[in-house]
């Protein structure tokens, strides 16, 4: 609901393809990251994965807070994740800059991968 809410501040909480993939606001709880977790039993949040969030601060498709609410979210479920805001970057950033090593951002985005990836391994 808060990027419903995020959308109608926008105007565009009826056009954006979040309401249609939802099939409906009254959907929108049955695929939250945010609310699927919150319903987990402990045994099935022991057994999720490392999570390792990307957002740009300068979002303003999906509010970067969204993430954060997340990270905070997985954190008190004990689910390992880490949180990376990341100033000066827009929703599409992330992605397209990912795409060609000569982009503004392919480094810095890589190299947390990286970072991640290791982490992930020293737990195997």
């Amino acid at each position: 609901m808060d990027h419903y809410q995020h959308e109608k501040t926008r105007g565009i909480e009826f056009v954006s393809a979040m309401h249609n993939a939802m099939t409906g606001v009254e959907n929108f709880p049955l695929y939250s990251p945010t609310c699927v977790v919150k319903k987990l039993s402990q045994e099935k949040l022991d057994r999720l994965p490392r999570f390792a969030l990307l957002h740009g601060i300068n979002d303003v498709v999906v509010p970067f807070q969204s993430s954060s609410k997340l990270s905070e979210i997985l954190a008190s479920r004990s689910v390992k994740a880490s949180l990376h805001l990341l100033p000066d970057v827009s929703h599409t950033d992330i992605a397209t800059d990912l795409m060609l090593s000569n982009r503004r951002l392919y480094q810095r985005i890589y190299r947390i991968i990286k970072q991640e990836f290791r982490t992930f391994m020293e737990t195997c």
